[in-house]
């Protein structure tokens, strides 16, 4: 088994997809923040 982390850049998805439907995207994530994103990781890794 092997564990990794990695990014995207957010600049260019939101070049790709569009500003309203990046919009529409927070707005699903503030909407849902305490339930479809909730997270039981609690500590921080440095």
């Amino acid at each position: 088994m092997s564990w990794g982390l990695v990014s995207w850049l957010l600049t260019p998805m939101i070049g790709k997809i569009g500003m309203e439907k990046f919009q529409g995207m927070r707005q699903r994530v503030a909407k849902e923040i305490k339930t479809s994103f909730a997270s039981s990781n609690v500590q921080e890794i440095s």
